[in-house]
């Protein structure tokens, strides 16, 4: 019995090992190639998303240009609404809401140098006289010619003055 329980055991310790090999190879490719799917799946999806952004980024450049150009028109509404709001006439700070603005016209301040600015976008080249007279009915009666040329002299970049005789003309860069 010895002989025999001896070939059963040696038997059992094979069958043992044969199957832990067997398990384990069979584990080690499993994953070996669950491995290398999900690289393949990974690098699809890699490929997907890049063709996405790339059908998108035109689209994203558009928006923030678009952002910008909002930024800008806002920054002018706010001032022309100031420059209409002082005269009056029409209900700035209403209108102002209706576009999800917060225009105060009483205690708002709006410098010389812009109002300067928003006239002469309109304007374009104007005698500094009639840009005085016209700063007096829009902006403010006590603005001086001293202050509205120190405004400008003081942004040059935005003015250019230009002399013919006696006069001068100024509008922007």
């Amino acid at each position: 019995m010895d002989g025999e329980n001896l070939k059963s055991e040696s038997t059992t310790i094979v069958d043992k090992v044969y199957s832990l090999l067997y398990t384990t190879g069979m584990r080690v490719q499993d994953v070996a190639q669950a491995l290398r799917q999900q690289w393949e799946d990974n690098q699809r999806e890699l490929h997907r998303i890049r063709d996405e952004q790339n059908e998108l980024r035109a689209a994203h450049i558009r928006y923030l240009n678009l952002e910008e150009e909002a930024k800008r028109k806002i920054v002018t509404l706010q001032r022309v609404g100031v420059l209409l709001g002082r005269q009056g006439d029409w209900d700035v700070e209403k209108e102002a809401k209706k576009l999800g603005l917060d225009i105060d016209v009483i205690f708002a301040d709006i410098a010389l140098w812009e109002v300067l600015a928003e006239v002469l976008k309109l304007t374009g080249e104007i005698r500094v006289v009639d840009l005085h007279l016209v700063l007096q009915e829009v902006y403010i009666e006590s603005v001086t010619r001293q202050a509205m040329e120190s405004a400008m002299r003081t942004h040059s970049e935005l003015f250019k003055f230009r002399r013919s005789g006696r006069e001068v003309f100024v509008s922007l860069k």
